[in-house]
């Protein structure tokens, strides 16, 4: 057995190489994912340090999160190994607030775009979450 990471996803994949019954090869895909993934296309901002602790921020947006982690798109990826922080605001059912997230997380991964020029976006594992809903602060012109 031996382990692979799919291309289109990045998805860590166990492969399996023997069928028990007959002794041939057979090739079989296995998603080792502990957790689902909710595509949201929300937009963030982050931030993180860089050498000479030298405070770095971007803007993205999350193509899919999960309890584990969260892909990001963005044109201005941290390198791997960096430690992210990110505020995400969603919409709420109730009126005039708003559900917010804030997160630590490690990137683990960055992918380059499908062109092969710059990075497409980054794969980060949470390490820290905080979920509150919190009224929303609605900007009002000619008061």
């Amino acid at each position: 057995m031996s382990e692979a990471t799919d291309p289109n996803n990045g998805a860590a994949l166990t492969i399996s190489a023997l069928d028990r019954a007959t002794g041939r090869a057979l090739w079989g895909l296995m998603d080792r994912r502990r957790h689902g993934r909710y595509d949201l296309g929300a937009p963030l901002r982050f931030s993180w340090r860089g050498p000479g602790d030298v405070r770095h921020r971007a803007e993205g947006t999350i193509r899919n999160i999960s309890l584990g982690g969260v892909f990001v798109f963005t044109d201005d990826p941290p390198p791997v190994g960096a430690r992210v922080r990110f505020c995400v605001y969603f919409r709420s059912f109730l009126a005039r607030s708003r559900l917010v997230m804030q997160t630590t997380a490690q990137v683990v991964r960055v992918d380059p775009s499908p062109q092969g020029k710059a990075p497409a976006g980054f794969a980060a594992a949470l390490k820290t979450y905080i979920l509150r809903n919190e009224k929303e602060v609605v900007e009002q012109e000619g008061f």
